[in-house]
Order: C-alpha cells, then structure tokens, then sequence
C-alpha cells in the first residue's frame, strides 16, 4: 500500500472528479459514539444521517479529483456538515472506512471539523483527504463511518 504524507489540493474545472453522496433511504440513524454504520452500496446511497438528538452528522460527499503534486495518484476528499443544536461546543472526529466487494479495505480517512470542535448552536464543515490510488471509489461497494468524540 503507498503511503504518503496528507496533502490539501484545490479542484481545477479541468481535474477529475467522482462524487458519491453517501447516504441510505431511511431517516436518521441513532448515533452511538465509536460504532460503525454502514452502507451497502456507494450508488444507492441517498441519506444517511446520524443523530444523537442534539448532534447531528449527514451530507455525507466523497470525491476523487487530480493531485497537483502527485502525478500516479488521486487525492481523496471525504466532507459531512455536523450540527450542535446543543449549550456547550462538542469535540469529534468522524473516520470514513471504504471496502470492495470482497470486504478487502479500499480506504480510510480521518476528517473533523476545524479545530475539531463545533461550537454550540453552529453547522460546520466537516472534511479530511488522503491520496489513493485511481480509480479507487469505484472499486469501492460499501462505505463505512464512525463518529467519535466528547459531547
């Protein structure tokens, strides 16, 4: 497996772009801190939803676009909005866990929002990317992720 260090990258009109909105067909899920959820398959995603009542993690999106740096590998850019609807500012982090039809592990990627807080009453962007190899989503038939944090 290539191993390199993570790079941010921005997204040119030109540069390759796979975009999977990853998400089940049924209301929110309860969220239980540190348990996977997952989903059977990326192209019959639609809304997946995790919700602890106050906290609020969905819109999930995953991408693949060019690297500017790295020219044998694509970056991978995984983003989710979380909303605190609660009093006090809640810390998380949120790993996505990506698999191929034979359960082998395509990727894994870190995301949390900025400063890996967010506030009370306030939506933020959650985001993290790594490098993959191409083409990697669509080897990619079942998407997994956990929430973990305080709050």
């Amino acid at each position: 497996m290539l191993m390199m260090p993570m790079l941010r990258t921005m997204s040119l009109g030109f540069a390759l772009r796979i975009v999977y909105f990853i998400t089940v067909a049924h209301a929110a899920q309860p969220m239980t801190l540190g348990d996977f959820s997952c989903v059977n398959s990326l192209d019959d995603a639609s809304a997946l939803e995790l919700t602890n009542g106050r906290v609020r993690i969905n819109n999930f999106t995953i991408s693949e676009d060019k690297s500017w740096v790295a020219k044998n590998v694509v970056v991978l850019n995984f983003s989710a909005s979380g909303s605190n609807r609660t009093e006090k500012s809640v810390n998380l982090s949120v790993e996505a866990v990506g698999y191929d039809p034979a359960n082998a592990i395509t990727f894994v990627v870190t995301a949390h929002p900025l400063f890996s807080t967010i506030s009370a009453g306030k939506t933020e962007v959650i985001k993290g990317d790594i490098y993959a190899a191409p083409a990697t989503l669509t080897h990619t038939s079942r998407f997994c992720i956990r929430v973990t944090g305080e709050f």
